[in-house]
């Protein structure tokens, strides 16, 4: 797929920073509508195959139902074949994995675990809303094609994040597709370039769908479906830019190191669903395909959050031994440290520390680089809401992430590494 060129990146940056910003940003969240206005249908789906007609994107866990996805931006895409109409009708089945006590107050509430439909790229229709006590796993999705493709490309994907659950808790298992129509379906071909983005809450997207004076600001583990948006964060909004397949793992608050009552990231790290620690729940990295680009923007919730803008003494060991790791398990992969988040995501030592551990890397034999964004942009996606840009809690709205998400693409291009 193609690239955008430098001058489209620059413009889409400009554009975005000079645009009439909405009177209140929450206005922002009305174009991702989060009620569950994709019906539950009687429909029959097919049995589980060996072979099924699709594909997963990211990462997931393998059940006797179907794949169990827990991280954004993880779910299935399907082409479908002999399209002949403007409009096809297809069913999809998703459950949650389970829900315990410990968890379902914050599933059962109205906006539950959320997926969103992509049609050849672009996001359409309502959000499918996934609830504990769905009576019906199987939903009924009308995908329209405006442009009458005889192919039409399918995702379905998750876009808000796991809350901090227990095993499989926040987990959903796709159990199939099947369609009315005179349509065939089948697994597409892998994506020409994909690029995996590990990180916190601004790779997650939280806060997107929010505002800095926004109620459910203030109990974000009771809404924390409604507010994150995976599909709209800097990683994504870049990974388009790039037109590059993204997949992520993610979590809001994690660090190198512990910070915010979670283990430091590495505990995470290798895991297939981001709170499952089973033998079972272990990612399988030789089975899947290697990205051609990891990005890993991490560190703001180490350095300048709880450490009085110091990293810790052993920040700095323990990043080099995190990029080590995936210097291993996704060999040939581009790593590209990225300086760009929000709070305390440019401060000084931050900035400092990550190019100590770059070019300590690489002095070792690894190959790296970081990148950041101008200190323009960055004042202008943490001010406070001044602008506009931000979401919950310090956090980026899909304003301010694209503007993140087109000066990196600008850099990337420039330092020749796209």
């Amino acid at each position: 797929m193609k690239l955008l060129t430098l001058t489209s990146a620059l413009l889409l940056i400009t554009t975005a920073f000079s645009a009439t910003k909405p009177k209140h940003p929450s206005d922002i969240a009305d174009k991702y509508k989060t009620t569950p206005a994709n019906p539950n249908s009687s429909a029959t789906l097919p049995t589980p195959s060996s072979t099924p007609p699709y594909s997963t994107v990211g990462r997931y866990k393998s059940t006797s139902a179907g794949p169990s996805f827990g991280y954004g931006m993880s779910g299935v895409r399907v082409l479908f074949s002999d399209v002949k109409s403007s409009e096809f009708v297809i069913y999809v089945g998703l459950s949650l994995g389970s829900a315990d006590p410990w968890y379902k107050p914050w599933s059962k509430s109205k906006d539950g675990c959320r997926f969103a439909v992509f049609v050849d790229g672009e996001r359409v229709g309502d959000d499918i809303v996934i609830q504990p006590d769905d009576e019906n796993s199987v939903r009924k999705l009308s995908i329209p094609n405006p442009n009458g493709n005889e192919k039409v490309e399918v995702k379905v994907l998750r876009v808000s994040e796991d809350v901090y659950s227990k095993g499989d808790g926040n987990a959903v298992i796709f159990e199939g597709v099947t369609s009315d129509d005179e349509v065939t379906f089948a697994a597409p071909a892998p994506p020409q370039i994909s690029a995996h983005f590990v990180g916190d809450s601004d790779t997650a997207g939280f806060g997107i769908h929010s505002h800095p004076k926004d109620p459910h600001c203030l109990l974000p583990k009771q809404l924390w479906s409604k507010i994150s948006d995976a599909s709209l964060s800097w990683a994504s909004q870049l990974g388009k830019l790039m037109g590059a397949e993204v997949t992520l793992t993610a979590i809001s608050g994690v660090g190198v190191d512990s910070e915010y009552g979670l283990s430091p990231w590495p505990t995470y790290m290798d895991r297939a669903l981001p709170y499952d620690d089973s033998d079972e729940g272990v990612w399988d990295y030789s089975s899947h395909p290697v990205p051609d680009f990891v990005f890993v923007l991490i560190g703001p919730n180490d350095c300048g959050m709880t450490h009085s803008k110091n990293c810790p003494d052993d920040w700095e060991s323990n990043y080099i031994d995190l990029l080590n790791h995936y210097s291993r398990v996704m060999p040939g992969a581009k790593l590209i440290s990225v300086i760009g988040g929000s709070g305390s995501g440019y401060n000084d030592s931050l900035l400092t520390a990550t190019q100590d551990v770059i070019d300590t890397f690489v002095e070792g034999g690894g190959e790296a680089v970081m990148v950041k964004v101008t200190k323009e942009i960055w004042e202008s996606v943490n001010d406070g809401g001044a602008n506009g840009n931000n979401g919950c809690m310090g956090h980026y709205n899909e304003i301010g992430h694209g503007l993140v998400a087109g000066d990196l693409f600008a850099t990337l291009q420039e330092m020749n590494l796209i």
